[in-house]
């Protein structure tokens, strides 16, 4: 396999040389869905996973824990699990943003596996066992895609939930809102429900560089820049605008033009929009020699008292700068 550590592609970066993605192989994760998987493992050097676990844990302070969960009534903390979507630039480590319910452990687990011989299931079981005594059970609204959960955890229906044990929810809020089962699955709960995706937490973080947007004038056609809806996941709603000197650099696949960017912020209700600063993806050439970026998803084990400690995770790679886990994607490893 080939194994390339953050700091040499931020030291090819700088000699002009894109990150290279080998030939995928698809492999089945979930009911039939293939993923591109490459061999081409990306292994985090010492300073950016410090980075990453010091980014992770000033997001799960900042995100506070004010729904009734389990975890919160526990530990105080919104999460026993986080996920750090970012990149690595000549500043460092780059947020895009903290998912304190994330998707994703499943294919991780898998990847990491072909990569080491073992995954990440084992240390999962022993953080869950120690602070909520076991690994939770995914509880999933019939409105839920199924995802790569039953990979790594037990999957039930809403309908029919688990008697005792903490669980994992999934599903969106107002999907959770008003149904019965509510009250039982927060008092069980490891992670957030009805605060879900909410990033007022990034407003907290300067590595975040974002800010509530207020008015259409703080819009400017010469600055990158990405609107994001104050509450969402998935990369749902997530605008991104290039000025014309960052197309030249990324392409413009994923992104508006300037004047659908304004249209977009004048229907939007005052406050529910985050305005961000552009941050590049890793420039990636894709096995078909096409121009492609390239993010990275890594998963930390969040503590009671917020400190958090990286185990691994994905990198996402795609032509598109809206970067997740599409039809098109490939993914590998991303280890320590």
């Amino acid at each position: 396999m080939n194994r390339i550590t953050t700091a040499e592609i931020l030291e090819h970066s700088h000699q002009q040389q894109p990150l290279s993605i080998t030939e995928p192989h698809m492999v089945s994760f979930v009911e039939g869905r293939d993923i591109g998987m490459s061999d081409t493992i990306i292994v985090l050097s010492d300073q950016h996973r410090l980075q990453i676990e010091q980014l992770a844990s000033h997001a799960v302070k900042a995100f506070g824990a004010e729904e009734p969960t389990m975890v919160s009534r526990m530990h105080s903390i919104p999460t026993l699990l986080a996920r750090v979507d970012c990149t690595v630039t000549r500043d460092g480590v780059g947020l895009f943003e903290v998912e304190e319910r994330p998707a994703g452990i499943g294919v991780t687990d898998r990847v990491i596996k072909c990569a080491l011989g073992s995954g990440v299931t084992g240390v999962l079981e022993a953080h869950f066992g120690q602070y909520v005594g076991s690994m939770p059970t995914v509880v999933r609204h019939q409105k839920s895609r199924p995802n790569d959960d039953s990979l790594v955890l037990t999957v039930v229906d809403i309908d029919n939930p688990p008697v005792e044990g903490p669980i994992l929810a999934r599903g969106e809020p107002e999907d959770f809102r008003e149904h019965k089962a509510l009250p039982a699955l927060q008092s069980r709960s490891i992670s957030t429900i009805l605060t879900k995706g909410l990033k007022r937490y990034m407003l907290a973080m300067e590595e975040a560089k974002a800010k509530v947007a207020q008015s259409v004038d703080e819009l400017s056609p010469e600055t990158s820049f990405v609107l994001k809806p104050m509450q969402g996941s998935k990369a749902r709603d997530v605008t991104i605008y290039l000025s014309p000197a960052d197309r030249a650099t990324h392409g413009r696949q994923g992104t508006v033009t300037f004047e659908r960017a304004r249209r977009e912020f004048a229907v939007a209700q005052a406050g529910t929009l985050i305005l961000q600063a552009f941050i590049p993806p890793i420039p990636t050439v894709l096995p078909d020699g096409s121009k492609g970026n390239t993010i990275l998803r890594v998963f930390a084990l969040v503590h009671p008292n917020g400190r958090c400690n990286v185990v691994g995770g994905t990198y996402v790679s795609r032509r598109e700068l809206v970067v997740h886990g599409a039809s098109n994607a490939i993914c590998g490893a991303v280890i320590l």
